[in-house]
């Protein structure tokens, strides 16, 4: 369990219940709701809303990202919360971004390449060990080659497929954004598409993973 309060995850029974007591302290009266949930093999990505008693005084509305993942048994092996906690808190940026600048132009840049369909330049922002991968695309595929590859069939297979970054949530290295959409349905339609995306960055502010979560099946003819 970790998250942009809690720190990165880490391991131990003993340890999750301690940070859920500490939080349970701190936002007793936290409520969150489900909105939307993808995933991508073995993890969830979920959006969610919610209420907290703000540091003023009063309750105020929060909105984030969990990211779940399971083991063979449907059990939780990891847990990530993004989200802003400035409404709690009463510090942090009051853009309800609370993510790094220059991760912020990373992902800026990156839609605007994927929209151009140059591969090039999405491959310029990963990490030479960087990874990618998601709902469609696999576990964690690497390599330039490999990302063109993926990227070409991603767009013939959903003809003028655009995306576009809308919220996003920062804990530690990671972050989690809303995206939204539009692309060709296999009957020659055009249709909203929406999800979350998660990217991990290198000390040099470089993709080191890049996962996207969404549902595909409105598009496709076997859904």
């Amino acid at each position: 369990m970790g998250g942009t309060l809690t720190g990165a995850p880490i391991p131990g029974v003993g340890v999750q219940k301690a940070i859920l007591r500490t939080a349970s302290g701190g936002m007793g009266d936290l409520t969150m709701g489900g909105l939307a949930l993808y995933q991508a093999q073995d993890e969830v990505a979920v959006a969610w809303s919610g209420e907290v008693r703000a540091w003023g005084g009063g309750r105020t509305p929060v909105n984030g990202i969990s990211l779940f993942a399971f083991d063979e048994e449907a059990r939780i092996r990891l847990c990530r919360v993004y989200w802003n906690p400035r409404p709690l808190t009463g510090t942090g940026p009051d853009d309800a971004s609370c993510v790094d600048a220059a991760h912020r132009e990373a992902i800026h840049r990156y839609y605007l390449a994927f929209n151009a369909r140059d591969w090039i330049a999405i491959g310029k922002l990963f990490a030479e060990e960087g990874s990618f991968g998601g709902t469609l695309a696999g576990p964690g595929l690497r390599g330039e080659a490999t990302l063109k590859g993926v990227y070409e069939a991603a767009v013939t297979r959903f003809p003028g497929i655009l995306m576009r970054p809308g919220q996003a949530y920062q804990a530690q290295d990671e972050v989690a954004v809303h995206w939204e959409g539009e692309a060709g349905s296999w009957d020659g339609r055009r249709l909203p598409i929406r999800g979350i995306a998660l990217f991990r960055f290198d000390g040099e502010g470089r993709i080191l993973r890049y996962r996207i979560y969404w549902d595909p099946r409105e598009l496709l003819p076997e859904a």
